[in-house]
């Protein structure tokens, strides 16, 4: 309750600002600040995302790449945003569906959802959840999606492995 109120003054202040192409700010509900993994598996792009209730289609300003790493408890993606920052989604759990990981930043407006499939050959794709279509889980705050997405964003998987883009100082 405490470290929630506080993310909500940071918020207030503008130390987190959220937009809908990233969620690279701290602090994060299942997730942390990070560096690039040393290796990774794959690696993804999301240009645009298509709001769930209008179909809209809305053009991210920057691509947000994401790369598949991996820690002691086995895959881990990390999502590098415009700005350069990167986030680790830590947390993280599997079903029929595939490999899921989900942030959400204090203060922020949505949640961070991606999926990958079982089969490589079928697509990921990023979903973004407003903060009443998530709920709690488990000792530590670990959000998981309910209901409808509020939009969906497809990630492009790039051929062989991307290099990672530039960040400028």
């Amino acid at each position: 309750m405490m470290l929630r109120m506080l993310a909500r003054i940071l918020y207030g202040l503008g130390i987190g600002v959220l937009g809908l192409s990233a969620c690279a700010i701290e602090p994060i509900a299942g997730g942390r600040i990070a560096s690039m993994p040393t290796e990774t598996t794959a690696t993804y792009r999301v240009v645009e995302c298509v709001i769930t209730n209008s179909q809209k289609r809305v053009r991210l300003k920057k691509p947000v790449w994401y790369y598949v790493g991996s820690d002691s408890a086995g895959p881990l993606v990390f999502e590098k945003g415009p700005t350069g920052r990167i986030v680790a989604f830590e947390n993280r759990w599997t079903d029929k569906r595939g490999s899921h990981s989900l942030v959400w930043v204090y203060g922020g407006r949505y949640g961070y959802h991606i999926i990958r499939p079982w089969v490589v050959s079928q697509p990921a794709e990023r979903l973004l959840w407003r903060r009443k279509d998530l709920r709690e889980e488990g000792e530590a705050w670990k959000p998981r999606p309910m209901g409808v997405p509020y939009a969906r964003c497809p990630m492009e998987r790039q051929k062989p492995a991307a290099k990672q883009p530039p960040v400028k100082q």
